[in-house]
Order: structure tokens, then sequence, then C-alpha cells
């Protein structure tokens, strides 16, 4: 039908940012949740293969399913992107496709390893819908210190946005408080918390987020 593809259309609007910033020192992010953690990790491999984007394109994945064999895998690294697979452990979604005997599907990148069972907030037997919803995935990296070591204390995510989207996975000491909070929803249904804090954004940089 002569519309362009998505690789097609993102090269084209990158391209367009390099010559708005040129003279700049600039960076690209491309990050997104479950089918768009896989098109996020395509669209880095298109970018980096152009070869005319500035280094490196870095890609922050949440649950995402793997998206080609050991050999795409390695294409997508030695170009130079840099890939952080954001992976909580009873997540099934980033082990689709499965690798049997370890062939075909290879995962890309590094790995940070979450698990929605250390948070003192969610219920241990949290369904598979909560294990894979990115505002559980953004809860469990707010609370991460390291691998092996307790819930951040003083994470500032607020569990009013876990329990809009997974009321029936928190536990229930916290659905209690959280009524107890004095909570309106505006139009548009977002949590409005008087004195809740902003998040702290850096320098500004190109980001490409995929939706799933």
């Amino acid at each position: 039908n002569g519309s362009p593809s998505l690789s097609e259309m993102v090269v084209t609007e990158v391209r367009r940012l390099l010559k708005k910033y040129e003279g700049e020192e600039v960076s690209i992010t491309v990050t997104g949740h479950s089918l768009g953690a896989a098109l996020a990790v395509l669209i880095a491999d298109e970018l980096v293969g152009h070869g005319d984007a500035p280094k490196p394109v870095t890609v922050f994945s949440f649950g995402g399913p793997r998206v080609g064999n050991c050999a795409f895998a390695e294409r997508v690294e030695a170009r130079g992107a840099r890939v952080l697979r954001v992976v909580n452990a009873h997540d099934v979604v980033p082990h689709l496709p499965p690798r049997p005997g370890g062939r075909w599907y290879a995962d890309i990148g590094r790995e940070l390893r979450l698990d929605s069972r250390a948070s003192p907030y969610l219920r241990p037997d949290a369904d598979a819908a909560c294990c894979h919803d990115l505002e559980a995935y953004i809860h469990l990296v707010d609370g991460f210190l390291s691998s092996h070591c307790p819930f951040r204390a003083n994470a500032k995510r607020s569990i009013l946005r876990l329990l809009k989207n997974q009321g029936g996975n928190v536990k229930q000491l916290y659905i209690s408080k959280a009524m107890d909070m004095r909570v309106r929803l505006d139009a548009g249904g977002a949590v409005d918390m008087p004195g809740s804090p902003l998040s702290r954004l850096g320098a500004p940089s190109t980001v490409l987020e995929c939706v799933h």
C-alpha cells in the first residue's frame, strides 16, 4: 500500500533528530515491554546496522521474548548495541520461544534478574499476569539493590500505582493502607497523590518507546 515500514519510520525519525541536534553529544535509548521489548531489539539492530546512528544505541527491555538465534544475538552486540534485559524470575514470557537443547532462539545482552517474591507488597503467589505486568516490573526495579539483597526500604514508587493495576496480587495489609490514604483519581483515571515524589530525569536523550 506504499506505507513505510516501522524500521523505515524509525530510521527516518532518528536521522531527523540527529540533524536537528547536529554538533551535540547525543545518545539513543530504545525501550519496550513484552512485544514492545522485542521490537526495541529489532529497532536497535536496524539503527546500528545503518551505521549513521551515534554509539552506543542502548536497549532497555522489560519482560521481552526472545527474537533471534545466536547469530542474530552476536550481530546485534558486534554492531555496538547495548541491551539490558530486565526479567522477572517468575515471568514466563522472557523464556519464550523455548530453546530445545539451547538451539534456535538466544538471549541478547545482559540480564537484570528480578524476583516478584522479594517484594514486601506483592503476594508470593502473584499470578502470571502480575509477573508480566509493566507496573510490577517498574516496582521491582525501584526496589532492587543487588542480587540476593532485600527490597530497598526507601523505594519511592507509589504502591497506589501497583494497586490500581494489580490489586488482587497486592498483600491485604497494603491494600488496607492504600484505602486509608487520601487518593483521588483524575478524569483520566491517573492516581493523583499530593506530595508524592516525582522522578528525577537526567540529561535528555532520544528515547524510543515500543508498546505491546
